[in-house]
């Protein structure tokens, strides 16, 4: 997460009225690395001596790290394309200084309040790595936690110092870097913000001037005149309107004159999670903003505060297509946690709050408030009320909820520190409960430990593989089928082509002989031996992913699919869309066809399930971050609705989350950041469509529950077959509403209204069959 500033204040005594009139510029890193313009280049021999007037106050356990300086391509041989670097480097970024030992940096200054800026990170390492140290000024320290390369974290420390030099002191839990320090006099911040930090900022979390030249911005252009605002809104300098959370809000979105002073309204289930939001429009700088809940009340009853989860929208330069290049425009998409935000004048900033009902919680209609308050001027509160319905939603058990998933429980190693394993555990841990309270039910996973020796038997040691699926176990994530990749490629390049099968099976020779499809086989008997042995879930055999149409990929799945199925019992699962007629090849070697749109329609889904025993199901990438981050009532209609008039058995998009570069820049790398962010504790950050997902998921839920009482309450006859007749039709009227495309994205759609109407539509006949079967 791309901290916020931290200022710390140190008090050593009066202030003297002197100051230096430039501020001190140091560039961390090796001898012979690219050096910035006007700054002083410090390497680990840059010791302190009273002739330099800076220095690291020893000089014992410093090491320098570089990478290479600039914006150089690569050719990726798997794809068969020129690719830019996960991260463009420039002079401060492409090097640094790091120690485990502590260790300060001191500098001569005369007496005078100081700001000290310091950028931690490293471009370039091991994905396994873990950086956790204090970052200080005398007693007052904040901490930096770094997960991995390619991740600058920012901190700004205040000091006033009396007498000696400014000591900056790195203190180590696991290690310390640094890529550069700035200290510059308190007094000339504004100078220093515009004419060095904030250019230097620019290159490291957007691009560099050479390469941002290439890439153009599409503004989104809202034409529509300003509604007249209230006094009250012009006297306090704010005002806040509110749209449904599943529409898109830009920071130049106006408002329309009924969407504003809003009072927000919603209904949920028991136990069920609802989002609202409202839109601050600033009129002037409102720095330090904080929202707060008030408890909801129903008479005696209450949902407390603790209950009401408030995040603040990030706006991303985000593309328009997540392999594009050199296009790029503003769009909200991160949901962070916050404590006190700044919003500039004429610059949208939404909230998005989501109300957890107690599963326990009466019937009843809940009132209370949020509070908006900038740090000085006065405070509004938007009034929130949220009716309880006695309700307790079913999901359909045939139903596959999942998420493609890098799993960090993969980057635990018995070489990474003690920290670096207790993130990535903790990681684990928080996703997997993420994901299940967004409804998930599974998700992919792969086969680790499989070995080959010199005499071709094959040995599999399962322990990484059953640590992963002992904690999918312990989170209700192991109940249905594991899709796992094994291999096939890794193995294929050892055995037959050192190039490998390159992206889509580019690169799969066309005479691949037959002993590679045994060796197929015998893995797939070791590792169904190991499952069956560890007790684990069935595993969907998921060996390569998006085969091309060419006749030589196709030949070769035919192969590695038949090897599969040799092994008695085994299922496969094949990514790509069976409507191609190139894939014909495939069908009766295929258990699960993936694809990424709802191919076919309803009936034929049904017709080719029956025939075939084949499962359909769906990775709907187009609203999982493939785009623009934007499509909200797309997803939701996605797995909720659309979904269910679909007649396939799961969806299951790529992915929870996958970073290139800094997780924090979209725009670098070859490839857009996929979906939800992490802080660097671990804890997942949502994205906008992720909380559609769990949405979508709660209409299938009010489906299902009504459904299921419809069936229950025709067996009882009388009232409640009555009552069931009524529901039916509205079922009926539902069904016929919904108008059906492979991918719902953003036109034909219902607005978000209608979605919480036809939600709404469904609670009241689930209530009215309640009554009627009780």
């Amino acid at each position: 997460m791309r901290t916020r500033w931290i200022v710390l204040v140190l008090v050593l005594g009066v202030t003297a009225p002197t100051a230096p009139a430039k501020p001190f510029l140091f560039d961390l890193g090796s001898e012979d690395s690219a050096l910035r313009q006007g700054f002083t280049r410090i390497t680990p021999k840059s010791v302190y001596s009273k002739a330099a007037g800076f220095g690291w106050r020893h000089g014992e356990g410093l090491k320098a790290h570089h990478q290479h300086y600039g914006a150089q391509w690569q050719r990726n041989e798997s794809r068969g394309v020129d690719q830019p670097p996960p991260i463009y480097t420039n002079e401060i970024t492409c090097d640094c200084v790091f120690s485990e030992r502590p260790n300060a940096f001191l500098v001569d200054v005369t007496p005078g309040d100081y700001m000290v800026y310091v950028l931690c990170g490293r471009s370039a390492g091991s994905p396994r790595e873990y950086h956790d140290f204090d970052l200080g000024v005398g007693q007052s320290r904040v901490n930096v936690k770094i997960p991995g390369p390619a991740i600058f974290e920012k901190r700004v420390l205040r000091a006033r110092v009396v007498e000696g030099p400014l000591a900056i002191e790195f203190v180590p839990a696991t290690d310390w870097l640094a890529a550069c320090l700035i200290v510059y006099p308190a007094s000339e911040e504004p100078s220093v913000r515009s004419a060095i930090l904030g250019p230097l900022e620019e290159e490291v979390y957007f691009l560099p001037p050479a390469v941002a030249e290439k890439w153009k911005e599409t503004k989104h252009v809202d034409d529509r005149p300003m509604p007249p605002l209230s006094s009250t809104d012009r006297q306090r300098g704010y005002a806040i309107f509110a749209r449904h959370y599943s529409e898109v809000v830009y920071p130049n979105t106006v408002p329309r004159p009924d969407e504003l002073n809003p009072r927000l309204k919603t209904f949920a289930s028991l136990g069920e999670y609802e989002p609202v939001t409202f839109t601050v429009l600033p009129l002037a700088d409102l720095p330090g903003a904080t929202v707060m809940a008030s408890d909801l009340r129903c008479g005696e009853a209450v949902v407390a505060a603790a209950n009401i989860d408030i995040r603040a929208v990030r706006y991303m330069r985000v593309r328009p297509n997540y392999s594009s290049m050199y296009s790029w425009h503003i769009a909200p998409d991160v949901l962070e946690r916050f404590q006190r935000v700044d919003l500039r004048k004429g610059c949208n900033q939404t909230f998005w709050i989501t109300v957890k009902t107690p599963e326990d919680a009466q019937p009843g209609v809940y009132e209370g408030k949020l509070t908006f308050a900038p740090a000085s001027g006065p405070s509004a509160d938007v009034p929130l009320a949220l009716r309880v319905l006695p309700i307790r939603l079913k999901k359909n058990p045939k139903h596959i909820y999942g998420m493609y998933y890098y799993d960090p429980l993969r980057m635990v190693d018995a070489k990474n520190t003690p920290a670096a394993n207790a993130y990535f555990q903790r990681k684990a841990e928080l996703e997997r409960r993420d994901m299940i309270e967004h409804g998930m039910n599974t998700h992919t996973s792969n086969v680790s430990g499989l070995k080959r020796d010199e005499q071709g038997r094959w040995t599999i040691d399962g322990e990484e593989t059953d640590r992963r699926i002992a904690l999918d176990r312990k989170y209700g994530l192991a109940d249905k089928p594991l899709v796992a990749s094994f291999g096939v490629e890794h193995w294929y390049a050892q055995l037959v082509d050192r190039r490998g099968l390159g992206s889509h099976l580019r690169l799969v020779r066309p005479d691949v002989p037959p002993s590679f499809f045994d060796e197929v086989t015998k893995m797939v008997e070791t590792i169904e031996k190991e499952r069956r042995r560890r007790g684990w879930p069935e595993l969907l055999y998921y060996p390569i992913d998006e085969p091309s149409t060419e006749e030589k990929s196709v030949r070769f799945m035919v192969g590695v699919l038949k090897a599969i199925k040799r092994v008695p019992g085994v299922r496969t699962y094949v990514t790509a869309d069976p409507s191609h007629e190139q894939f014909e090849p495939l069908w009766p070697y295929v258990d699960v066809w993936c694809c990424q749109p709802f191919v076919f329609g309803y009936e034929k889904i049904q017709r080719l399930s029956r025939e075939k025993g084949i499962e359909f199901w769906c990775y709907p990438n187009h609203i999982s971050g493939e785009n623009d981050h934007t499509p909200v009532r797309g997803a939701r209609m996605t797995w909720g609705f659309g979904f269910w008039k679909s007649g396939f058995k799961a969806l299951i998009p790529w992915i929870y989350q996958s970073s290139t570069g800094d997780p924090w820049n979209y725009l670098d790398g070859p490839y857009m950041d996929f979906f939800n962010r992490s802080t660097p504790e671990g804890e997942p950050i949502p994205v906008a469509l992720w909380e559609a997902y769990r949405e979508g998921i709660d209409d299938g839920r009010y489906l299902y529950t009504l459904e299921q009482l419809v069936a229950e309450a025709k067996s009882k006859g009388g009232k409640a077959a009555a009552a069931a007749a009524e529901a039916e039709k509205e079922l009926r009227f539902v069904w016929d509403s919904i108008q059906v495309q492979e991918k719902y994205k953003y036109d034909g759609l219902w607005t978000g209204a209608d979605f919480d109407a036809y939600r709404w539509l469904l609670a009241t006949q689930i209530l009215k069959v309640q009554d009627a079967v009780r």
